[in-house]
C-alpha cells in the first residue's frame, strides 16, 4: 500500500522507509558489551547443592526412622 509516495508499512509506520539518502554508519564499539553481572554463581549453585543434599538426608533418615517404630 502507498500513502503520497511513501510505503506504509504494518500499522501505519512509514519510520523505516528510505527516502534516498544512506542511513549513518553505526558507530565501532570502544569497548566489550557487559552480558554479565557481579552474581557469584558458583555460591548459589554450592547453596543449591547443599539443600538438596540435605533434603535427601532428612528422607532417608525420615524414612528410616519410621521403618524402625514399625518394626517394634
Amino acid at each position: 500500500m502507498k500513502t503520497q509516495g511513501r510505503e506504509l508499512f504494518l500499522g501505519g509506520n512509514t519510520a523505516g522507509a528510505n527516502s534516498g539518502s544512506k542511513p549513518d554508519p553505526t558507530p565501532s564499539p570502544t569497548k566489550p558489551a557487559d552480558t554479565g553481572s557481579d552474581t557469584p554463581v558458583g555460591l548459589i549453585s554450592a547453596i543449591a547443592v547443599a539443600i538438596v543434599a540435605l533434603g535427601g538426608a532428612l528422607v532417608w533418615w525420615m524414612r528410616r526412622r519410621k521403618a524402625g517404630t514399625a518394626a517394634q
